[in-house]
């Protein structure tokens, strides 16, 4: 039994103009088959059998189409363009504050590989010769002091911006239906993360430490310091908190007020009311009535300009001397976010959904894993309760 020849073909050519050469009989006329600008599938009969021949008659027509490609597509996608088009279309949905965090990032990027550099000329060693420099601060934002060094984590969060445009213009297409980039040349490329990052926790000892000297050093840190401890939010919302915000009313639900925590000052852009606690509402109600401020003041004014609010760069140099006053060793990390760590860590026993709530997560799931701590009170209690006993 006799097996049926096969019709030969062969493609030549780059992608987006290759052309196949192939026989419609075995043996038979050769004939060309291509896609042209518009999409649509073209053939040519070539009226001949020679394949040598029509390899080459193939190889001319791809020649000529990527010529054409090159001509109507123009100058290939730069650094500057792929990321302008990425701030302009590639982050609907987000944040203004992510928006500006991107834009930041990208321009770090932007200085290092050249405004005119070709994404399609990018490569692994462009990567590591960022995360060096970005480690040693040879690349650092404007306002960044001189020789700032970064972790591996920022340095990770950078290169995640870097592709996550570059897998935009993978997915994003022009006027005329085509992707700005027919694949990511970064793809495979990864750059190392702290396994397990330094997120110290100010536990009641530290927050008593401080308390005690806060007499000493201004009545604004002594608020700012109880509002961190009791409410568990971020010292730049905490910082930016107007009179109006505050409510000293009494109700079922809230016995000692509550405070509003404006959309427009948090990181998630979460606006939640809360209700004080007694601590709270106890050094609020004592500032208030000092100062007899009402309305749209600020909380915590500038002391060189009263229409803006306390600049949290200025919070932190007060925590610093604050703990030099109270004599505790400064632990790297443990600044203004760790009450906001402490804060979670002693809820842990309470419902999940309320602890978010209370303390402007959207989600428990970053609550948990970010801002909960394990303690050796609860790892005891959970490796010994309960006992049970194995039958058999």
């Amino acid at each position: 039994m006799s097996r049926r020849r096969k019709c030969w073909s062969q493609s030549v050519g780059v992608y987006g103009s290759k052309v196949r050469v192939a026989e419609r009989t075995p043996g038979g006329t050769l004939y060309l088959l291509w896609v042209d600008k518009e999409r649509q599938q073209q053939k040519r009969s070539l009226g001949h059998a020679d394949r040598k021949r029509g390899k080459e008659e193939a190889l001319a027509l791809a020649n000529r189409l990527a010529e054409d490609r090159e001509s109507v597509e123009g100058e290939k996608l730069t650094v500057a363009t792929l990321f302008d088009i990425y701030e302009r279309h590639g982050l609907h949905g987000r944040t203004d504050r992510h928006r500006q965090e991107v834009k930041r990032k990208l321009a770090l990027w932007c200085a290092f590989l050249g405004a005119s550099r070709q994404i399609e000329s990018l490569s692994p060693a462009d990567v590591d010769r960022f995360v060096e420099a970005r480690r040693q601060g040879r690349v650092k934002p404007e306002k960044a002091k001189e020789g700032t060094m970064v972790g591996n984590t920022t340095i990770w969060h950078d290169y995640v911006t870097l592709t996550t445009a570059l897998h935009f213009a993978t997915r994003h297409r022009d006027a005329r239906g085509k992707p700005l980039l027919l694949a990511n040349p970064l793809n495979g490329v990864r750059v190392s993360k702290t396994v397990s990052p330094a997120r110290p926790v100010a536990d009641d000892a530290f927050y008593e430490a401080l308390r005690a000297i806060a007499g000493h050093l201004n009545a604004k840190f002594s608020l700012a310091l109880d509002l961190a401890f009791t409410t568990g939010h971020r010292i730049d919302a905490i910082l930016k908190l107007r009179w109006n915000d505050v409510s000293f009313a009494r109700t079922e639900s809230a016995p000692f007020g509550t405070i509003r925590w404006r959309g427009e000052n948090d990181k998630i852009e979460n606006e939640h009311v809360v209700p004080m606690n007694e601590i709270a509402h106890a050094s609020m109600l004592r500032v208030a009535r000092e100062r007899q401020a009402i309305g749209d003041a600020w909380v915590f004014p500038s002391d060189t300009n009263e229409s803006r609010p306390v600049d949290r760069h200025l919070a932190n140099r007060w925590l610093r001397r604050a703990e030099r006053l109270a004599e505790t060793d400064h632990i790297k990390g443990r600044g203004w976010h760790s009450f906001r760590r402490g804060w979670a860590s002693a809820r842990k026993h309470l419902p999940d959904v309320d602890v978010a709530a209370a303390g402007g997560w959207k989600d428990t799931a970053t609550m948990k894993r970010c801002y909960q701590h394990a303690d050796a009170a609860g790892v005891l209690k959970v490796v010994t309760e309960p006992i049970r006993r194995i039958s058999g």
